[in-house]
């Protein structure tokens, strides 16, 4: 499944057989999570899992996805599927086929929902946990930019302050990659938590003329000036 054409025909099964049949390549995926969401063509092939499994097969595919997630967010092509769970609101959409095999299909669709929510909160708590370290890299960098985009309003207010918390805000805004999660970061706080933005713009201060000699950190510089008009 991990083949430049095999995962096509991977998709494809995925796609067209009824669930209990897509359960034991689900299951290959599952147990090998880590091998298949680090192939270019085996991260495409887990996308597909997570829309199509169902009952235990799912949520075994989740946990081991959250269990695995400081692995996957470093990884050139592991994160896209951390970003692609995350983005996910089990819609409609991808969960009409559930829907049309169960009788009850709003009281299945809450249940799933709510299941993904759980796990959701716990990836974050595991990325806000290691926030600075996972901010220093390129592709979980990324992550953490998505998860200000898609997550509500606590979660992201929970981010920005162990960001505060952690006193090493200009370590990240001097570094390729952390200054993005800064940018991302005070534009949130500015729209949903002035103080927190204020709180930031008072510690990126410190390193003001440092963050005048880059591209980034002029950037920076010109989102510490944003006020919400709650300030």
């Amino acid at each position: 499944m991990c083949n430049t054409f095999g995962n096509h025909v991977v998709k494809k099964l995925l796609q067209f057989l009824p669930p209990f049949k897509c359960a034991l390549f689900i299951t290959i995926v599952s147990e090998e999570i880590c091998q298949v969401a680090r192939a270019r063509h085996g991260c495409s092939v887990l996308q597909r899992c997570i829309d199509c499994a169902e009952g235990q097969v799912w949520e075994q595919l989740l946990i081991q996805i959250v269990s695995h997630s400081l692995e996957l967010v470093i990884d050139p092509f592991a994160n896209y599927a951390i970003q692609y769970f995350i983005s996910n609101q089990w819609n409609e959409t991808n969960e009409d086929q559930l829907n049309s095999q169960v009788n009850n299909s709003q009281n299945a669709r809450a249940l799933r929902l709510q299941y993904a929510n759980l796990v959701k909160l716990q990836l974050y708590r595991i990325i806000r946990n290691n926030i600075i370290d996972l901010s220093l890299q390129k592709f979980s960098s990324n992550v953490i930019e998505k998860i200000f985009t898609v997550a509500d309003s606590n979660i992201c207010i929970e981010f920005i302050e162990t960001l505060l918390q952690s006193n090493r805000l200009c370590e990240l805004a001097l570094s390729p990659f952390g200054n993005y999660v800064v940018q991302v970061s005070l534009n949130t706080a500015a729209k949903i938590s002035p103080q927190q933005h204020l709180r930031m713009s008072q510690q990126l201060s410190q390193c003001s003329q440092l963050l005048q000699k880059t591209v980034f950190g002029r950037k920076i510089l010109g989102k510490m000036n944003l006020r919400s008009e709650n300030i």
